[in-house]
């Protein structure tokens, strides 16, 4: 799951106690402690920070294999690059094999 929250001090406890109910109603739960928070213009206070133990993230998360950046300039140079680099090597480890494949 992803979510954007503009107001964190008071959606993030709204968004932890539907995770809550979620779990109680499904019998699933959302492991939270593989949850990460990336604060894009916002500093978590140290309460938020304590009462929630989740990874806290300052430059960036992985999220179904994309990198998201907490600076949303960055996320093009970040995956494209990824992603061009293993293109090259896949095309050199292919060029040994000639036409034959």
């Amino acid at each position: 799951i992803i979510s954007y929250l503009q107001k964190p001090d008071t959606a993030l406890p709204l968004l932890m106690s539907i995770f809550d109910d979620y779990g109680k109603m499904s019998g699933y739960k959302v492991n939270i402690n593989k949850t990460q928070i990336l604060p894009i213009m916002y500093k978590a206070s140290k309460e938020i920070r304590q009462l929630y133990k989740l990874k806290w993230k300052a430059q960036s998360i992985r999220y179904l294999g994309v990198v998201l950046t907490q600076d949303l300039s960055k996320l093009y140079e970040v995956n494209y690059n990824i992603i061009n680099n293993n293109v090259q090597k896949d095309v050199t480890k292919w060029s040994h094999f000639g036409r034959h494949v």
